[in-house]
């Protein structure tokens, strides 16, 4: 699931995609009017191991494009498509042969004022995160998230946590038995760990109100949990200058959103479970 404005009015729209077991299917919701815009397959109708979606301005011409990564079971294969599902261009983030499948991101890494599509190794392979200018396809970034033993695969996100100019590149581990996750200053390379705790709901009755929320007082930290972070970044400020970390942990935990500022360190600012009993995971975007 991602949100950005593929139709060029102004508002953004809804994608979503197929997880694993369906066909590759990506489906554009209207978000003036949510009703269905388009829907295409991003790879082969017979794929069914999912399929990852990002939404971004690559081109700065205003309308954003539609970027897909293959689920387990694929290549590596990233594809960047417009509103109606015509293909624009594509490519392998990683080597062609490797079958984990790809997740996906888009940020201003380079700080150059372009966004870069941002890439996270699936499961199976080294937890490898790289960057691509969007035009050149030029590799801009490529380092290990995590311990290069770790096989279970990387969610990536990007943006701006400081003001500074330029997206930092956030992941998290496919899963893990510590839910830890990274985030890599552009500038400088420098990666900071953030250990997720595990804490009641604060503030806040849906998703839209975590930026409202208290700050949090305390925190009890968890030191066990398998099942994996995925990672978002939400504006942190009416102008969308700045951005926050959102993190929702996998299958086998409650369904929590955790959001997090980065002013100047790493630092919990709300939390909110967004349905209540359900421990199947959560996906942010």
């Amino acid at each position: 699931m991602a949100t950005g404005d593929v139709n060029g009015d102004g508002i953004p729209d809804l994608i979503v995609a197929a997880g694993p077991g369906g066909g590759p299917e990506v489906k554009v919701y209207d978000g003036a009017t949510w009703q269905l815009i388009d829907s295409f397959f991003a790879y082969e109708p017979s794929f069914t191991g999912g399929v990852y979606v990002a939404v971004a301005d690559l081109a700065g011409s205003g309308v954003s494009q539609i970027i897909t990564g293959t689920g387990n079971g694929g290549g590596p294969l990233v594809d960047v498509y417009d509103a109606t599902g015509r293909l624009r261009s594509g490519f392998f983030a990683y080597e062609s042969t490797f079958r984990g499948g790809v997740t996906v991101a888009a940020g201003d890494v380079q700080g150059s004022g372009a966004l870069d599509i941002v890439t996270g190794a699936g499961p199976g392979g080294a937890p490898r995160v790289r960057a691509f200018n969007s035009q050149t396809l030029a590799v801009v970034a490529d380092y290990m998230a995590f311990d290069p033993t770790l096989r279970t695969g990387v969610y990536v996100a990007a943006g701006d946590l400081t003001g500074a100019g330029y997206a930092s590149i956030i992941a998290g581990p496919g899963s893990y038995s510590v839910p830890t996750f990274n985030i890599r200053d552009s500038a400088t390379g420098v990666l900071t760990s953030v250990t997720v705790s595990d804490i009641g709901i604060i503030n806040g009755t849906a998703p839209s109100d975590l930026a409202d929320s208290d700050a949090l007082s305390g925190q009890s930290g968890v030191s066990e949990f398998d099942g994996g972070l995925r990672v978002s970044v939400v504006d942190a400020n009416p102008q969308g200058t700045m951005k926050n970390i959102l993190v929702a942990r996998g299958p086998g935990f409650i369904s929590r959103i955790h959001e997090y500022s980065l002013d100047p360190s790493p630092t919990e600012v709300s939390n909110l479970v967004v349905l209540d009993g359900y421990t199947g995971g959560v996906y942010v975007g």
